[in-house]
């Protein structure tokens, strides 16, 4: 698990601006909502896999970019 945290750039990612352009623009083409919370206080993240624009998003980001977009 450390391991991946390093090979992935996790500690750092929020502070890496050419990460946060990208992400900025992976958030556009992929719709998303938070709805809140649950039960236990976990929040609610909500991905709108049937409304993504598929061949968009896979002719603008490479897998690692998709990758770093969810991890941040």
């Amino acid at each position: 698990m450390i391991q991946w945290r390093i090979d992935n750039h996790v500690d750092i990612i929020l502070n890496d601006q050419s990460v946060i352009s990208r992400v900025e623009l992976f958030e556009k083409l992929v719709p998303t909502a938070f709805h809140g919370h649950t039960k236990s206080y976990q929040p609610l993240y909500i991905e709108k896999t049937g409304q993504m624009n598929v061949d968009e998003i896979l002719k603008t980001f490479t897998i690692e970019e998709m990758i770093q977009g969810h991890i941040y």
